[in-house]
């Protein structure tokens, strides 16, 4: 569902937003018991042990800034029941690429810091208090760039 999404999006009228990584702060859904190991190491994985992936081949997050809560994109791969947690972080990597629903990063790991472990209902509260919004076509693209 995932690679069809993403494919008959470059056939409607999308526009590209730049954003710079320095002003943006991520979310990733996870288990409580994997959240610990992102924050210990500082690390999301591509492909984390004991966690089956699907959809893409890339580390995934949501924008707080301007992302949307879409559960059936970054949630429901973990199976009904499930307990799961908001793992808040930074970086100074930028994504490839990012929509409302999820930001992506072509890597096998990602180096996170301000790293903090949210409950999911929190998580989803952060999430749907964005403080900007885009629309659901929109295309946001990362410069590394800093503010000076």
């Amino acid at each position: 569902m995932k690679l069809l999404l993403e494919s008959w999006r470059q056939y409607l009228n999308e526009e590209v937003k730049y954003k710079k990584v320095s002003d943006e702060i991520f979310l990733h859904f996870t288990t409580p018991e994997r959240a610990e190991s992102i924050k210990e190491t500082e690390r999301l994985l591509k492909k984390p042990e004991g966690i089956t992936k699907f959809g893409t081949d890339t580390i995934d997050a949501i924008s707080l800034i301007w992302g949307e809560y879409v559960p059936d994109v970054q949630t429901t791969h973990y199976g009904e029941g499930t307990e799961l947690v908001g793992v808040e972080f930074k970086t100074n990597i930028p994504p490839s690429y990012g929509y409302v629903e999820e930001v992506k990063w072509h890597l096998d790991e990602l180096p996170v810091k301000d790293v903090k472990i949210l409950s999911f209902e929190k998580a989803v509260e952060k999430i749907n208090n964005a403080p900007e919004e885009i629309d659901e076509m929109d295309m946001v693209k990362y410069t590394n760039e800093t503010n000076t």
